[in-house]
């Protein structure tokens, strides 16, 4: 008899304490699926990720201190092979083609059944790109709209979310080991990218990218 297929290991990532319960639950009680872990933000994550060695990462797009899409890119310094699911609560073109570019496995909206979360994370263990019903009719809109010349970089979302929770410049570049005046170029190139004049407008498009909570 050949060796038995162990289970896929996921970690799901969720800052509402009911929300994360429910999605262990359900999660767990998939066939050959074990929630090996939880965490409850992105900091959080990095930690848990370094010591357990998920297969799979499920996680809300919208988290505190570090947003999904910097996970991605976090996650992938830490460990290449591992595949993020995203659950998305914006129903919006551009955060679904964000999440895709960033490098997620797959991207379920909120509102959709559980059904396409297992899907999901079936065909991230499989590392295979898994969009929902709802997500991939989003993503086929920003493409059809040509959104990609407009994102932002992961470094530039990181120092626009910064910015946008109120830390100075100084404070920035210490946060991210990085010169004062390199922040301060990202900090410039923010607002001619996204055609605003001040940290206030930034503030208030971090908080409808999703960037930060309001």
């Amino acid at each position: 008899m050949g060796a038995l297929k162990a289970d896929l290991q996921v970690l799901v990532v969720e800052r509402r304490a009911l929300v994360l319960d429910g999605l262990h639950s359900m999660i767990d009680a998939l066939d050959g699926i074990t929630v090996a872990g939880e965490a409850v933000d992105g900091d959080n994550c990095l930690d848990v990720v370094r010591k357990l060695v998920p297969d799979v990462v499920v996680a809300s797009a919208q988290l505190p201190r570090i947003g999904g899409l910097d996970l991605i890119h976090r996650l992938h310094g830490v460990r290449s092979a591992i595949s993020v699911v995203l659950i998305e609560l914006r129903e919006l073109p551009d955060a679904v083609a964000e999440a895709v570019q960033a490098g997620a496995a797959g991207v379920v909206m909120e509102r959709e059944r559980f059904s396409e979360l297992a899907a999901a994370i079936r065909a991230a263990g499989e590392h295979r790109l898994y969009l929902s019903p709802r997500a991939n009719a989003l993503f086929a809109l920003a493409r059809a709209s040509g959104y990609e010349s407009g994102i932002l970089t992961p470094r530039q979302r990181e120092v626009a979310q910064l910015l946008a929770e109120g830390f100075s410049t100084k404070q920035i570049a210490h946060r991210l080991n990085l010169s004062v005046k390199t922040i301060a170029t990202h900090r410039d190139q923010l607002l001619v990218r996204l055609r605003i004049r001040s940290i206030a407008d930034l503030t208030r498009y971090a908080i409808r990218a999703g960037i930060i909570e309001p």
